[in-house]
């Protein structure tokens, strides 16, 4: 096992490198974002440099996904200076004393929480759950909002939506019951994110299976929605 760096515009990118008998170079990103070369002996180290080098893009932003899933999927403790992310921005928490209500506001890239007990994990984490709740109305109501908007010539009847914390799923519909219900863990993700989710629950009130004219759809009113499902899949989460 060999370690290599390669430098490409303003980053150093570090890779291990494992002989094996092997046709091509193989590159991969661990979850960890190391990164890993396999490579046959009879290959220098200079040209699996320049293949590396290469692929540096793709590299780079593999990193970057595994980087945001790891802080993504971290159990919250709501301590002070803890990043918390909200419509794909980290902020910062800030904590103090509670001076009438306890409650929790948004400041540029900090969330501040006011609260009595400061070292009560139970309540931070309600407080938080409520406030999180409450954003998603306005958060999500504007979304369908925005997709209706770009869905308008489908004529699709406003559904009512529900906000549930959900593991296994960002959204869901019912088109019998005109209701679609949303995942509070979108209001980690950017609002391209969320307005992907929408649109894909939506246009199962016209297209009821994940069949091609559902996909055409989806590409005809977001082209690269793509990008979207692949960040919320970093979370790992692949269902909507």
């Amino acid at each position: 096992m060999e370690q290599y760096t390669v430098t490409y515009k303003e980053w150093t990118i570090s890779f291990v490198l494992i002989r094996k008998r092997v046709k091509n170079i193989n590159l991969r990103v661990k979850p960890d974002s190391t990164v890993v070369v396999s490579a046959n002996r009879t290959i220098s180290p200079e040209q699996i440099k320049g293949f590396v080098k290469k692929k540096a893009s793709w590299i780079l932003k593999n990193i970057s996904r595994f980087a945001e899933k790891n802080e993504n999927c971290k159990i919250l403790r709501y301590g002070e200076g803890e990043t918390i992310y909200y419509l794909g921005i980290p902020r910062q928490l800030l904590i103090s004393p509670a001076e009438d209500k306890e409650e929790i506001s948004l400041d540029g890239r900090f969330i501040r929480f006011s609260i009595g007990d400061q070292s009560d994990f139970v309540s931070k984490k309600r407080l938080y759950d409520r406030w999180l709740k409450k954003q998603g109305e306005a958060v999500f109501k504007e979304a369908v909002d925005r997709i209706l908007s770009r869905m308008a010539s489908c004529r699709i009847e406003r559904p009512s939506v529900t906000i549930r914390t959900m593991k296994s799923r960002w959204g869901s519909c019912s088109f019998t019951k005109k209701k679609i219900t949303l995942n509070t863990e979108l209001l980690k993700f950017s609002l391209d994110c969320i307005d992907y989710v929408v649109l894909h629950e939506l246009a199962h009130f016209i297209y009821h299976r994940h069949d091609e004219a559902f996909y055409s759809f989806l590409s005809e009113v977001m082209p690269r929605w793509q990008e979207q499902q692949r960040l919320l899949r970093t979370a790992g989460i692949d269902k909507i």
